[in-house]
C-alpha cells in the first residue's frame, strides 16, 4: 500500500522534485547502510587518564591577541 501511495505521489511532482525526491531516498538508504555498519562500543569515562598533558599556561593570553584584549 505504501510502495503504490509514493509512486503516485511522486508521479504528480515536476520534474525537479522529482530529482530531488530520488536524492532524498538515495540519502535515507545510505543512512540507513551507515548505520548498519557501525559498531557500538561502550566507553569509559577516564580511560586516557594520564594519557595528555597541558601546558602549566595552557589558558594564558597569547601575545599575538594582546591588542584584542
Amino acid at each position: 500500500m505504501t510502495d503504490k501511495l509514493i509512486i503516485k505521489n511522486v508521479q504528480l511532482l515536476p520534474e525537479q522534485l522529482k530529482k530531488e525526491a530520488l536524492d532524498f531516498i538515495l540519502f535515507l538508504q545510505k543512512r540507513a547502510t551507515v548505520k548498519k555498519n557501525i559498531p557500538t562500543v561502550k566507553r569509559k569515562f577516564g580511560s586516557h587518564k594520564g594519557k595528555y598533558k597541558l601546558a602549566d599556561d595552557f589558558d594564558a593570553p597569547l601575545e599575538d591577541f594582546k591588542e584584542y584584549m
